[in-house]
């Protein structure tokens, strides 16, 4: 059969054209959107892996500020308690104004838990420490400020705790807050001990 222009259905074939046009559009950007979502998929994956290596990095390059050693000077009627804690940067950077509390309590025997914190809203003296410097802060306690409390720890029934905070800025400009409490286990020891709890390091 010979085609003639009389047998095109003008109408049906632009209608089949468009159809398919809007097929051909439709897939298009479907696979656009699917490529776009897949670059965005990848960019996201590629920022968390980034902030990761940074916190990473962070965690490994920073400051790590705590106390090293709590000492108590021998217990004895009459005499003052003097408690010293030595504070150290264990970490691989500086440790800019670092600043460390302490305070020493009397309470029964086993009750470490209520000795309170210390007062950390005095400005006292800040220090920048260099990986692996430390300092020392003190507290000097007045044997009559605690009546018959010395007889106390050194008969047993009551304990000393001391309690300290210490906080400091690593090189990221970030503020750390370490917490520690440390128990006279015996009236005789020279070196407090840890407590079971209440210390907190960051």
């Amino acid at each position: 059969m010979e085609w003639t222009w009389a047998h095109i259905d003008w109408e049906k074939t632009l209608a089949a054209g468009v159809g398919v046009a809007t097929l051909v559009q439709a897939a298009v950007a479907l696979i656009m959107m699917r490529g776009l979502r897949y670059a965005r998929d990848q960019a996201g994956s590629a920022a968390e892996g980034v902030a990761e290596n940074r916190r990473s990095s962070e965690q490994q390059l920073r400051a790590y500020v705590e106390n090293k050693i709590v000492t108590v000077l021998p217990l004895a009627m009459g005499s003052d308690i003097v408690v010293q804690a030595v504070i150290k940067n264990y970490g691989q950077t500086p440790a800019r104004e670092a600043i460390g509390y302490i305070a020493a309590s009397i309470v029964p025997a086993g009750r470490f838990d209520l000795a309170p914190l210390p007062d950390t809203t005095w400005p006292g003296t800040r220090s920048n420490l260099a990986p692996g410097d430390d300092i020392n802060i003190v507290v000097r306690l007045a044997a009559a400020q605690f009546g018959t409390g010395i007889a106390d720890v050194l008969a047993g029934t009551h304990q000393l705790v001391a309690t300290g905070v210490v906080e400091y800025d690593d090189i990221f400009r970030k503020r750390w807050r370490t917490e520690f409490v440390r128990i006279l286990e015996s009236p005789t020891d020279a070196v407090m001990a840890h407590a079971p709890s209440g210390n907190k390091s960051t």
